[in-house]
């Protein structure tokens, strides 16, 4: 609870800021396939992509997405595929500031992309024989990104060292501790699938966020 009204102050301020750019005619970003007017040229954040997402990527896609699309440019796309994931964590990291939490969160974070890719790599085409599954897996990758990015945001929040490690000594470490066992323990239970197989047979698996789009 107390994360997600940490996210509603930048739900708010990007929701204005993104208004009064769409006032002076900044946000205009083309028409759609229907002919209809877009202004989203400088949205930032897509409150209902966030809050229903089913996987910290689709979470990050959707969250300062200015910021994300930059970092993926100057980071992700030019640095070697080893180190990738925590050379753009460390770069967001460094620009956001130089609070310990900051590296603290972004550091976990980095830890939880490799876990939740290995995760979704050996588990996720065991939820893919019927509808009934697939919504299964849905419901429980939002549950689990849901925990994982409070787990992760609580240095973010309180900024200094001490007081994100005292949190996670209360936890007793267990989300790091489960990061590296499904890293590196997981893949010897449940062998990973190839990715060809992945996708030539699997079925998309459709986040809470499609289903409710497709109602609208």
């Amino acid at each position: 609870v107390v994360i997600f009204f940490q996210r509603v102050q930048y739900y708010f301020a990007w929701t204005l800021a993104d208004a009064i750019c769409n006032m002076s005619g900044l946000g205009f970003n083309g028409y759609d396939s229907k002919g209809r007017a877009r202004w989203d040229l400088v949205s930032n954040v897509d409150i209902i992509a966030v809050e229903l997402a089913t996987s910290l990527k689709e979470t990050e896609d959707a969250w300062n997405c200015c910021t994300m699309y930059w970092l993926r440019r100057v980071a992700y796309d030019r640095t070697p595929q080893r180190y990738r994931i925590v050379a753009t964590y460390m770069l967001s990291a460094v620009w956001h500031g130089f609070f310990l939490g900051y590296y603290i969160t972004f550091l976990t974070g980095a830890l939880f992309t490799v876990a939740a890719r290995t995760i979704r790599r050996c588990v996720r085409h065991h939820f893919q024989a019927t509808l009934f599954m697939r919504r299964l897996y849905a419901l429980i990758t939002f549950i689990t990104t849901k925990i994982a990015i409070a787990y992760a945001t609580f240095p973010f929040v309180t900024l200094h060292l001490n007081p994100g490690l005292f949190i996670y000594k209360r936890l007793y470490f267990s989300l790091h501790i489960l990061a590296l066992l499904a890293i590196f323990v997981l893949p010897i239970i449940l062998p990973p699938q190839s990715r060809k197989e992945d996708k030539s047979r699997l079925l998309p698996t459709k986040s809470l966020n499609d289903e409710i789009r497709k109602l609208q």
